[in-house]
């Protein structure tokens, strides 16, 4: 559960781009005049997505305790 609230952050960040600009290409990307207010949400977005996802400390508790919950069953 915990990883897959790191997805959602990372997929709704996607999301608000592709609606934003209405395509998702890094050659658009490159080009997208987006406003200060929302970089800054898709930066908050996607840092607190994958800070769960990589995982960054202080999040990264989670890891060792679902790597022993593997090797115990």
């Amino acid at each position: 559960m915990y990883t897959l609230l790191g997805s959602i952050f990372v997929f709704f960040a996607f999301l608000s781009i592709y609606f934003s600009i209405g395509t998702s290409t890094f050659d658009t990307l490159a080009y997208a005049n987006f406003t200060s207010t929302k970089q800054i949400a898709f930066f908050v977005l996607f840092v607190v997505g994958f800070a769960v996802k990589i995982p960054i400390m202080p999040v990264h508790i989670w890891l060792p305790e679902a790597h022993m919950l593997k090797h115990l069953h």
